[in-house]
């Protein structure tokens, strides 16, 4: 199994974007922001990251940077409000332990390395009105979470378990990836020239 690890205790804070969200009075009020607001906020997340002696890094979408003073004014000693241009995404992904996502294919990226992901699916309904191409169970590869309660007792779950991914996940990455290894450019290369294995 591909393993990519870090030494840094940190959580990768990453959401995507809601297309509705186009007036930044719109932005202000919704549930999206007031959402990610509330969970940055929450009491029992900073017991837990200095319990654990643990960071999150939030990093905004690129459409949500317009609004990162209202986040930044979160920043604490445990929390860093990332800009963009400040980080680059993949190093991001590489240095993190744990992801905490909505809907964000980056997710996909820790799949493949082994580390645990938890969904935030606070607005899943409003997001997916159209259909989804895939059932939600063979998408999202980890807990998958309805509530900001939900989403501090899995963090609390990674933080207490070393952040392992859990053995359910492993089990569902065939309907994502046909292979994990790290021979992916040989395959490439093998397929572009034709070549047999």
């Amino acid at each position: 199994m591909l393993e990519r690890k870090s030494e840094n205790r940190t959580v990768l804070l990453i959401p995507t974007w809601r297309e509705w969200l186009n007036t930044d009075r719109k932005v202000e009020g919704s549930m999206y922001f007031k959402r990610y607001q509330s969970l940055l906020e929450n009491p029992m997340l900073h017991q837990l990251l200095e319990e654990y002696d643990v960071n999150i890094n939030f990093y905004p979408h690129y459409r949500m940077q317009p609004f990162i003073d209202e986040f930044k004014k979160l920043n604490t000693e445990r929390v860093k409000v990332i800009e963009l241009g400040e980080r680059n995404v993949q190093d991001l992904l590489i240095e993190n332990q744990l992801m905490i996502t909505d809907y964000s294919s980056v997710s996909f990226d820790f799949n493949y390395m082994s580390k645990p992901v938890i969904f935030y699916h606070f607005d899943f309904a409003s997001f997916f009105k159209n259909g989804i191409l895939r059932p939600k169970e063979e998408t999202f590869l980890g807990d998958i979470c309805q509530t900001e309660d939900q989403v501090i007792h899995s963090i609390e779950y990674y933080l207490k378990n070393n952040f392992q991914e859990r053995d359910g996940v492993k089990n569902k990455k065939r309907f994502i990836f046909s292979t994990i290894d790290r021979n992916n450019c040989k395959r490439i290369f093998r397929e572009i020239n034709n070549l047999d294995e």
